[in-house]
């Protein structure tokens, strides 16, 4: 949905940048061809365009790999650097759950069993995932009192949102509400002394995207939408990627509109509606990109929206 951050991020846009050529999927080798898949189709779709055959914006196949002039990375420079790092090989026994971004996925949270992590103490529910232990995955977390992960390394970078409870690390103390963003390359030793849950997004940051935030949203100061009801509390902006906390007065209706770039909703006190159904609080959906709806909540809620960061499915 637009957030009112950015109301053109729906537009049609000019394609002006390189992503990946069918050839470079099909000769790829076989552990990181797999991870190519998904984008097949908008290689073959794209190849016919002029700026696939430029020179010094062809991908590399291999391991950290950079395209050679980051400088004319132009609008899809976000699906390049995920097709690159797409092609390192997260695990030979790639684990997938729900990781199509083409597919509409509605879940209610509660529905979902907790799975034991590596870590004593720390279980999670699954959303989507796609990798074994290190992987693309969206999840709730949660600690249990006196439970602790190793130190550790966030190659693409981790974004949490606490919902329960104190997390913590070397570096301080997030309560509820708190919204956190480790950068690529990030490290820390996360615990909980009392018990916390989280809503954890992994290797979803843009490479380039190197800024650390830790924002209070119980203080933060919320701004108007572009409907009469809605509110909005932007929480960080990179590129095509936005994320905002959207607060719905009781019978507010926005308008129908695509998701540029595909959506996902974590409704945190609902519920919220669109014609496609009415999602309770704890309910977690992801439209993909250029999908469309017409939102709307006729008892108010609370939403974690993310917007931008499923391309180039």
């Amino acid at each position: 949905m637009v957030s009112g951050i950015r109301s053109d991020l729906y537009d049609a846009r000019t394609l002006s940048v390189a992503v990946a050529p069918t050839q470079v999927i099909r000769r790829a080798p076989g552990p990181y061809r797999n991870n190519l898949k998904p984008y097949w189709g908008i290689a073959h779709k794209l190849e016919s365009l002029r700026a696939l055959t430029a020179p010094d914006l062809t991908p590399h196949v291999g391991p950290r790999k950079r395209v050679s002039n980051p400088a004319n990375a132009g609008f899809f420079s976000s699906d390049r650097c995920q097709l690159e790092y797409a092609m390192q090989p997260l695990n030979t026994s790639t684990d997938s759950i729900r990781a199509n971004w083409l597919e509409r996925c509605t879940l209610a949270l509660d529905d979902l069993p907790w799975v034991q992590s590596p870590a004593p103490g720390v279980q999670r529910k699954l959303l989507e995932r796609d990798g074994g232990e290190v992987a693309r995955a969206t999840s709730v977390v949660r600690y249990a009192p006196g439970s602790a992960f190793d130190a550790h390394t966030h190659g693409l970078g981790e974004e949490i949102l606490v919902l329960e409870g104190t997390f913590s690390d070397e570096f301080g103390d997030y309560g509820p509400g708190t919204y956190l963003r480790n950068p690529p390359g990030s490290s820390h030793e996360p615990f909980s002394r009392t018990g916390c849950t989280l809503f954890v997004k992994l290797r979803y940051h843009h490479p380039r995207d190197t800024q650390r935030v830790v924002l209070d949203t119980q203080t933060a100061t919320w701004h108007p939408g572009l409907v009469p009801g809605l509110q909005v509390m932007t929480l960080h902006t990179f590129e095509t990627q936005h994320t905002a906390l959207v607060r719905w007065a009781p019978q507010t209706y926005f308008n129908p509109h695509r998701h540029y770039g595909g959506e996902e909703i974590l409704v945190l006190a609902g519920p919220f509606s669109d014609e496609h159904g009415d999602y309770p609080a704890l309910s977690w959906l992801r439209s993909p990109h250029l999908s469309q709806h017409q939102p709307f909540s006729r008892e108010g809620c609370l939403i974690l929206v993310k917007v931008g960061h499923l391309l180039p499915i």
